[in-house]
């Protein structure tokens, strides 16, 4: 891997090339666009794969919204006692894993019925 030196000015102030600094913004600009959260214009989430903890988080934003049949029908889906999921998660946990390392912190699907 070859070095690049920096060209340096009178006063010893370094300076970045023009097309080094246009690719840095590029790559910036990609990685701000690239980790917005998908969402509507009323703040809830889309769904984009059928499992069992979008549903659950989708209902967690709809009861914040106030919409509790909505909501309630979420939490059903992501407990497996309603089609939607590729599969449900009935157990309530304080960190359920959803797939390899990722958890999801505090669980309570019958919780948020009965609220």
């Amino acid at each position: 891997m070859a070095v690049q030196k920096m060209s340096t000015r009178r006063d010893g102030s370094c300076r970045i090339g023009r097309r080094r600094a246009g690719s840095w913004l590029v790559a910036g600009l990609c990685l701000l666009l690239s980790c917005r959260h998908a969402s509507r214009e009323d703040g809830e989430p889309v769904i984009r794969r059928a499992t069992w903890w979008n549903f659950y988080n989708r209902g967690l934003a709809r009861s914040l919204n106030g919409k509790w049949a909505a909501a309630a029908e979420d939490f059903l889906v992501a407990m497996g006692r309603k089609q939607g999921a590729v599969y449900g998660e009935e157990d309530e946990k304080r960190r359920a894993k959803t797939y390899g390392l990722h958890f999801l912190d505090d669980y309570f699907p019958h919780r948020e019925l009965g609220v």
